[in-house]
């Protein structure tokens, strides 16, 4: 499967995403097949933003676009790159942290009257040894995306209980 189809960013709806961008994320990932996919990718024609994370069992791959040039800009002969891929174990995860707010994200309300186990806006933040995340990112906050965050949250507190490699 492609990391395309994984993030759910079909080419034929957003085709300005530049595929540089995929094509990194593809040489870091290698064969580990994808675990928790999620993205908030923002094409505004011109340049592509936000974050790409994949998991797979044993890594974090992480790609954030600040004004990526997109296909079109390309095009055009626009070159800036603001893109950086990285990778790390998932085994230096240091802590889960479940932020209170008043409102938004994370609010006591969510929490109270949420009919699943996960609130549809609710979101944690990964400590690992060098980066912080916050899952699920913002516009993939669809309620089937929380719940496949649900069902993978198992598996982010058993890093916790991993030796660091």
């Amino acid at each position: 499967m492609s990391i395309v189809r994984l993030i759910e960013v079909p080419r034929a709806s957003s085709p300005n995403y530049p595929m540089s961008m995929y094509r990194r994320l593809a040489a870091l990932l290698g064969d580990d097949p994808v675990v928790y996919a999620d993205h908030n990718l923002i094409d505004d024609l011109d340049t592509v933003k936000g974050r790409v994370v994949l998991l797979t069992a044993r890594r974090v791959i992480m790609a954030d676009a600040d004004g990526l040039p997109s296909t079109a800009a390309r095009v055009n002969n626009r070159t800036t790159c603001g893109l950086r891929v990285k990778t790390w174990a998932r085994s230096t995860l240091q802590g889960i942290a479940l932020e209170g707010a008043k409102d938004g994200p994370n609010s006591d309300d969510d929490w109270e009257y949420a009919s699943d186990s996960w609130p549809r806006k609710a979101s944690v933040t990964l400590t690992y040894a060098d980066e912080e995340l916050t899952l699920p990112l913002g516009n993939s906050r669809l309620l089937r995306q929380t719940t496949v965050f649900s069902a993978f949250l198992p598996g982010l507190l058993a890093d916790l209980e991993r030796p660091a490699s």
